[in-house]
């Protein structure tokens, strides 16, 4: 009977044993993939860390740049429309939650125009002395602070007040105010007159002193000042970057003392001849003071450029003229 009973239950505890088996190969495999995803996520990190601890961001490629900021992103809603996100790996952004135009880039990728990131990394240096002018949400403030160390000073010139004060807090939150900051101010030809920055709804980088306002836009009054007014006292300016949506021109003709007293100075300045009355007579004259007419390619890289170039094959488009001069 006995004998009998134990080959009737034969069959459940293989069963069973069976079952467990699979059980146990199933959470072992859900261990196993639980380990790679985290080794992978490690390595990623580690990369980052890595990249970042010994200062190459230059070196990177575009796709890398993309890679590892992408892997390093990170992004917090802080309430009242306002993001805080991480780009390129190190950097804290306060952000508008209501742009759509550079905010998901910097929330999402953690970046922003990989091959002008390239192509400043690759030339900032230690104490230097930047402008950024037009600076939006300060990504390239940020980028430069960093790279001029406590030595070197920063200015960026935002002039709507809302991005402005944004700006304002990422410089303090990673701990630039030694040496940046920022003025809601915007760039012109003369000094103390108030202009009109139209801001469309929800594309703060395409607010511009140069265009008509529509029903859905904001309008915000703005005094201006001049480059030649703001460094005035300084003893050195290395750098110039210029973003603003049409008003390069008079932005140039303010800057006019500087260039002759800082003839080392770097300018990279957004050109579209599609915006102003007389693109190759303003070409003539960024060429008349002794800059060769250059510009940042696709890959970073800084190439040669003709007047004809710039004035014909990019009829909607702009170019981020990369200036500099013999001496």
């Amino acid at each position: 009977m006995l004998k009998r009973l134990i080959r009737r239950r034969k069959p459940d505890i293989a069963s069973v044993a069976l079952s467990d088996l699979i059980q146990q190969t199933d959470r072992l495999s859900q261990r196993i993939k639980d380990l790679e995803t985290a080794v992978r996520n490690l390595k990623r990190e580690v990369q980052v860390r890595t990249v970042l601890s010994q200062q190459k961001l230059a070196a990177l490629s575009i796709e890398e740049l993309r890679s590892i900021s992408r892997a390093a992103c990170q992004t917090a809603y802080l309430g009242n429309d306002r993001i805080l996100c991480r780009v390129l790996g190190k950097y804290l952004v306060y952000a508008n939650a209501q742009d759509t135009d550079l905010v998901p880039h910097l929330c999402l990728n953690g970046f922003w125009e990989p091959r002008l990131t390239i192509a400043l990394l690759k030339i900032l240096q230690p104490n230097w002395y930047c402008l950024d002018v037009g600076a939006n949400h300060g990504y390239y403030t940020l980028v430069m602070a960093d790279a001029v160390g406590s030595a070197g000073r920063v200015l960026a010139l935002e002039p709507n007040y809302h991005v402005a004060d944004l700006v304002q807090q990422s410089i303090e939150v990673n701990g630039f105010i030694d040496r940046a900051h920022v003025q809601s101010v915007a760039a012109a030809a003369q000094p103390g007159e108030t202009v009109h920055l139209v801001v469309p709804s929800g594309k703060t980088g395409r607010a511009s002193i140069k265009m008509q306002a529509t029903g859905a836009d904001e309008v915000i009054a703005v005094e201006t000042v001049t480059i030649d007014q703001l460094t005035a006292d300084w003893e050195r300016l290395d750098l110039i970057k210029v973003d603003a949506e049409g008003a390069e021109l008079e932005i140039w003709q303010g800057m006019q003392h500087t260039l002759q007293r800082h003839p080392t100075l770097t300018l990279i300045l957004e050109f579209a001849a599609s915006r102003y009355a007389d693109a190759k007579g303003f070409l003539d004259e960024i060429q008349a003071v002794g800059f060769a007419l250059r510009h940042v390619d696709q890959g970073g890289e800084i190439k040669a450029l003709s007047i004809d170039e710039c004035l014909h094959e990019r009829p909607n488009g702009y170019w981020d003229l990369f200036l500099t001069r013999q001496v």
